[in-house]
């Protein structure tokens, strides 16, 4: 999909960088879903990756 960020995915700078996004739109607060499992088999391209929220939680104040 153009200008979709699905290959940032497992970069944690762009979680980073959303944040400071965020911080810039006068945001209190981010929200990050959490999984309990991945699927066996799957149609998607999505990578069968992502971090758990808190690593994403605890590197957004590094540069906000």
């Amino acid at each position: 999909m153009p200008k979709s960020s699905i290959g940032r995915i497992s970069d944690i700078t762009y979680y980073q960088s959303l944040g400071q996004i965020a911080e810039q739109g006068v945001f209190d607060d981010v929200f990050f879903a959490d999984n309990q499992s991945f699927p066996a088999q799957s149609d998607s391209d999505m990578p069968a990756f992502w971090f758990d929220p808190l690593m994403n939680l605890a590197a957004i104040p590094q540069v906000t």
